[in-house]
């Protein structure tokens, strides 16, 4: 109750879990559209996937760590800019990844999409712990982590629901999920880049909002 008596990590928690729903979502069915999309692909798949989600996914948390503690130096809003302008990034990204007609030109983007997705951790868990007392981290950091996987989990049932609700509505399935992946997940990060936003504009009096 403590920790979310603070009006800056309420939009804190709020932007994570919309995060969340968005890697979990592509995390469940990404591969699904490129099984339905490039049926010929899915060994070269799951090897790039890997190799992105590795070295992509690791580069973009280093670096927006670095970049947040370098801007944050002379403007302390930094922490939400960089994972708000990341997702905003990641929109037009997964956007190209579901709608250029090529495997190969859809397999680099996702490398780009986790370059610009994955740099919010290093900023919000520094955000996370300048706006709460020092005894309150080590259970602020799990309490956001377990909201964010908790609200995060019913995007991909949201999907997949939908993926059998609009069958019919479409000429081939994997319209169908590129439709439905642009929505969801394009919906998740744009909220997602206002909630950081939000967390920007409250961070410096969120000790006495609360």
């Amino acid at each position: 109750r403590e920790v979310l008596g603070y009006s800056t990590v309420r939009r804190l928690y709020l932007a994570v879990a919309l995060r969340f729903s968005a890697g979990y979502a592509l995390a469940v069915f990404l591969p699904q559209y490129f099984c339905r999309a490039f049926p010929s692909h899915m060994a070269a798949f799951s090897a790039l996937n890997a190799v992105a989600v590795s070295m992509g996914g690791a580069a973009s948390a280093f670096l927006g760590g670095v970049l947040a503690d370098r801007w944050a130096a002379t403007d302390a809003r930094a922490r939400t800019w960089i994972p708000a302008g990341g997702c905003l990034l990641a929109v037009l990204a997964i956007t190209g990844v579901l709608y250029l007609p090529t495997f190969n030109a859809s397999i680099a983007l996702v490398f780009v999409h986790l370059l610009v997705a994955e740099c919010w951790f290093g900023p919000t868990v520094s955000l996370l712990q300048s706006e709460l007392p020092s005894r309150l981290h080590g259970s602020a950091t799990s309490l956001l982590m377990f909201f964010g996987a908790l609200v995060g989990s019913i995007a991909p049932l949201i999907v997949g629901i939908l993926d059998k609700q609009l069958v019919g509505a479409f000429i081939d399935s994997d319209s169908r999920l590129r439709f439905i992946l642009v929505t969801v997940v394009g919906g998740s990060y744009i909220t997602c880049a206002l909630a950081f936003f939000a967390c920007g504009r409250t961070m410096s009096m969120s000790k006495d909002n609360k």
